[in-house]
C-alpha cells in the first residue's frame, strides 16, 4: 500500500490510495481495535488497544480530510474513482489473520481482547454501513 502510494505520482491515484487505505481500511481499524480494547480485562491492555484505536481513528481522519480537499480540488475524476471503491468498500477491508483456538484458549484469548473472524466480520459490516458509507456520501457531495 504504501509502496503503491508512492509510485501514485497523479492526484487520481493518489486519491484512489488513500481512499482504499486510509478511509476505508483505518476507519474499520480503529473500530475492529477498540471492540478489541472493549473485551479486553487487563487494564494496562485497555491502555494500549486504545491508543492504537485513537492512532487509526487519526489515520482515517486525515485520510478522509485528504479525500475532501482532492475532491474540491480535482472534481469529477477524483468522484468517479472513490464512487467505484466506496461501491466495493468491502474488498479493502481485512479481517487479519485469526488463529483457530482450542476451545480451552478461547476464554484466555477473549479476556485479552480477541476477536473472532466473524465477529471482526460483524463489526466491519456495521462499520462499512453506518459509518462509513454515510461519510463517503457526504464526501461526494462536495462541490
Amino acid at each position: 500500500a504504501i509502496a503503491r502510494a508512492l509510485r501514485a505520482v497523479d492526484p487520481i491515484a493518489v486519491a484512489d490510495s488513500v481512499c482504499c487505505e486510509g478511509a476505508i481500511a483505518e476507519t474499520v481499524a480503529a473500530m475492529l481495535v477498540a471492540a478489541a480494547r472493549d473485551r479486553a480485562e487487563s487494564p494496562a491492555l485497555k491502555r494500549a488497544l486504545a491508543s492504537v484505536a485513537e492512532e487509526e481513528l487519526a489515520h482515517a481522519g486525515l485520510a478522509w480530510r485528504y479525500l475532501a480537499w482532492s475532491v474540491q480540488r480535482h472534481g469529477a475524476a477524483v468522484r468517479e474513482v472513490l464512487l467505484r471503491r466506496f461501491a466495493e468498500a468491502e474488498r479493502h477491508v481485512g479481517v487479519g489473520p485469526v488463529p483457530l483456538a482450542a476451545p480451552a484458549m478461547r476464554e484466555a484469548l477473549e479476556r485479552h481482547g480477541h476477536l473472532t473472524r466473524e465477529e471482526r466480520r460483524r463489526i466491519a459490516r456495521h462499520v462499512l454501513a453506518e459509518v462509513v458509507a454515510p461519510a463517503a456520501s457526504s464526501l461526494l457531495s462536495l462541490a
